[in-house]
């Protein structure tokens, strides 16, 4: 319930005091808006699946020995708990994008409007990708903060080791 509402404020914050450096304060458009917001996303949206991840699925061992004494194979219990995770992510950033989607389109006009869902979506197949990862360390990690260990080191090497790697790249390569 706290990443909705937090998520939500940044995005009507970000909307509201984008141009304050340029002289204007007023809710912008969607476009702009996006393009702000992008690196909320780009840093907030990874951690969160991670972190949100590894305590779901590293659970304790008295609920995960009943869990697994059901008649499921764990591939399904796996995978429910996937999408269980990513559900709930997916709920929260609806609720975060579309509240202050709706604020924007009522102050600032419906300009960029048809590109801000697309921008939405990609924000959750990001989540995905890192509930994934998630999943993926839990299953190798037994130990809890093992696992948060290394969800944080893959979020620091996608989030910030990663892009620096790509544009040294870019300037390597030609």
């Amino acid at each position: 319930m706290v990443f909705p509402a937090a998520f939500g404020a940044l995005s009507l914050a970000i909307s509201y005091f984008g141009m304050v450096t340029a002289g204007a304060i007023g809710f912008q458009g969607f476009a702009r808006t996006s393009a702000s917001l992008l690196n909320l996303v780009l840093y907030v949206v990874p951690l969160l699946s991670l972190s949100m991840g590894v305590v779901s699925l590293t659970g304790e061992k008295a609920s995960n020995e009943l869990l697994f004494s059901q008649p499921v194979t764990r591939s399904e219990i796996l995978l429910g708990k996937v999408l269980g995770l990513f559900a709930s992510i997916l709920t929260s950033t609806f609720f975060g994008f579309g509240v202050a989607g709706v604020v924007i389109a009522a102050t600032g006009g419906s300009e960029g409007a048809l590109r801000y869902p697309i921008f939405v979506g990609l924000a959750l197949f990001h989540a995905l990708i890192f509930v994934s990862l998630a999943a993926l360390v839990s299953t190798f990690c037994q130990r809890k903060a093992k696992a948060f260990g290394v969800a944080l080191f893959l979020w620091f090497f996608f989030v910030l080791f990663y892009d620096l790697l790509v544009m040294g790249g870019t300037f390597l390569l030609r």
